[in-house]
């Protein structure tokens, strides 16, 4: 039987607000910084060619983009051509008739 004084299985109830013991926070803390350092020696480093590599990227989508939207407007020309056409005919035998 479970008495009332039991805490909750699986951790259900517990308060939200609290936190993570204390040496695991202060171990947390310590590792983010070292983290924190080691990302910010890496981008330092490497700077350069990872702005090379996103100019690079780019250029390629906007090339891709260029591409879709010319033949885009290629097949919208074609479009208002064939409707022209049918609106002429329409026209053409409507005034035959």
């Amino acid at each position: 039987m479970i008495a009332a004084d039991d805490p909750p299985p699986n951790g259900a109830g517990q308060d939200p607000t609290e936190s993570w013991p204390e040496p695991v926070e202060k171990r947390m803390k310590k590792t983010t910084y070292v983290l924190g350092i080691a990302s910010g020696v890496a981008l330092a480093l490497s700077w350069r060619f990872l702005l090379k590599e996103g100019v690079k990227a780019g250029v390629k989508v906007g090339r891709e983009v260029k591409k879709v939207t010319a033949k885009t407007l290629e097949d919208i020309q074609d479009v208002k051509a064939e409707a022209l056409q049918e609106v002429a005919d329409q026209d053409k035998a409507a005034q035959t008739s």
